[in-house]
């Protein structure tokens, strides 16, 4: 008799994870896709929040570097001058010091960058 519940009990168990692993669907998110880029450093504007990159050509932009971002060496990404390479996700703000740190948008945020050694 106790067998014949632990039986049922283990059916009704199995049946409701199946039911409720696989019955309902993950809604899908819209989640941002990593673009590359890559040039010489430009200008480097240190601001509340990290640091705003402007890269030269062949593909410019200003992004943003903070502390979620991967730097790989030669861990340049702090002066002028040296080229990178590395991949960023849209959107991103440089909070610069004026009194009191205000908004600046950037084209993206780096997610990964890796630097020359000059």
């Amino acid at each position: 008799m106790k067998s014949i519940f632990l039986i049922i009990g283990a059916v009704i168990v199995s049946v409701g994870v199946v039911w409720f692993g696989f019955g309902k669907q993950t809604p899908q998110t819209d989640a941002a896709t990593p673009f590359t880029f890559g040039g010489m450093i430009e200008e480097v504007e240190y601001c509340c929040n990290g640091v705003a990159v402007t890269i030269g050509p062949p593909s410019p932009g200003v992004f943003m570097f903070d502390e979620t971002s991967q730097l790989y060496s030669h861990y340049n990404i702090f002066s002028p001058g040296p080229n990178v390479v590395g991949s960023a996700i849209p959107g991103g703000v440089c909070k610069k010091l004026f009194f009191e740190c205000f908004p600046s948008p950037t084209f993206g945020t780096i997610v990964q960058v890796g630097t020359s050694d000059l």
